[in-house]
């Protein structure tokens, strides 16, 4: 099953700034244990991207993995955002795009 998420992961990437600074934005992740919720709101300045750009992924099926915690709470998981992160490196620029 996981194959298979990561094959549509694959095909629902969308070139965007984040594929070409996946490699900082992981180093440069906060501190902490992997299993640390953040809010929309402190993904997106992680990702340095707009909260609105998090949300419409939510809605369109892109964008790292969230919990919904309840109906109006949507958490980040730091693992998650990570992993998410490190499936949208590319080693040529030839990858990029594909």
């Amino acid at each position: 099953m996981e194959a298979e998420l990561t094959k549509s992961n694959k095909s629902l990437r969308r070139n965007h700034h984040l594929d070409r600074k996946a490699d900082l934005l992981i180093n440069h992740s906060p501190s902490g244990d992997p299993n640390t919720l953040f809010t929309t709101q402190e993904t997106a300045k992680w990702l340095r991207t707009s909260t609105q750009w998090l949300e419409i992924g939510r809605c369109k099926n892109y964008g790292p993995p969230f919990v919904q915690l309840g109906p109006l709470s949507i958490r980040y998981r730091k693992a998650d955002v990570v992993k998410w992160l490190e499936q949208r490196l590319y080693h040529s620029t030839r990858e990029y795009g594909r």
